[in-house]
């Protein structure tokens, strides 16, 4: 992670929400690995939320991602959970095409 956020300048914030260091961003990493998927909460853009799942190559190495964004107001706990099943399937489906290996 220090290759790519080596200091808290490399963190980009285009709103005033999301990880400002690399001590604010591995609590989220690591949920995001326990849950087996990300939610962004308007840190891109105000006002929309996305629900992101990896897509992992043959080595199982994240090459790509599957992601959904809606409007913040829309996204309810039990939409989250049904988009967040959504994109772990699709990113699942992906991941088995490129030939990831079991788990």
């Amino acid at each position: 992670m220090r290759a790519l956020f080596p200091g808290t300048d490399a963190f980009v914030r285009r709103t005033d929400a999301g990880p400002t260091s690399p001590s604010t961003l591995r609590p989220l990493l690591a949920q995001a690995r326990t849950r087996g998927y990300a939610v962004e909460e308007g840190y891109v853009t105000r006002g929309l939320d996305s629900v992101a799942a990896p897509v992992t190559d043959h080595t199982g190495h994240p090459a790509a991602a599957v992601a959904l964004t809606v409007p913040t107001e829309e996204l309810t706990d039990e939409l989250r959970e049904s988009l967040a099943g959504a994109v772990r399937r699709a990113a699942d489906e992906i991941s088995r095409r490129l030939g990831r290996r079991s788990r």
